[in-house]
């Protein structure tokens, strides 16, 4: 097993010219931590994304997360729960937002393993574009 490391989910990400990251956002669920990979960024971010105070979840356990990303306005939001033992679902809460009306490009949404050393695990990917189920929203909240 790996190093301990909240997974890695990259959105808005680019692959022509291939840089970093992808030239991405990067969410770090089911926690806080993020990054913005864009030309002229790769740093924190810290005036586009906004942490929700709250517990850090474990991430030895099972989380349930979703990131909704709006590339008209620039804004990413993600919201995450810890699953119970055995439990397929959870109701999350909101952990953080991101917006700046630039960032929302037409591009991959990308898993990333972030060092060496890491084992991340996904189980359960849904992807929904065009988005009908719940547009801007969350449907796990």
């Amino acid at each position: 097993m790996g190093a301990a490391h909240d997974p890695t989910v990259l959105i808005w990400g680019i692959t022509s010219p291939l840089r970093d990251a992808l030239s991405a956002i990067q969410f770090q669920p089911p926690n806080s931590y993020h990054w913005d990979y864009r030309p002229g960024m790769n740093n924190a971010g810290n005036q586009e994304f906004t942490a929700i105070k709250r517990s850090r979840f474990d991430i030895t356990k099972w989380a349930q997360c979703e990131i909704v990303a709006t590339k008209v306005t620039g804004l990413a939001k993600m919201a995450c729960c810890e699953l119970a033992a055995n439990a397929n679902s959870c109701t999350a809460t909101e952990v953080i937002d991101f917006k700046n009306a630039t960032a929302g490009v037409t591009g991959v949404v990308a898993l990333q393993v972030h060092n060496a050393g890491i084992q991340d695990e996904y189980k359960g990917l849904w992807l929904e574009s065009p988005v009908v189920t719940k547009p801007g929203g969350f449907i796990t909240t």
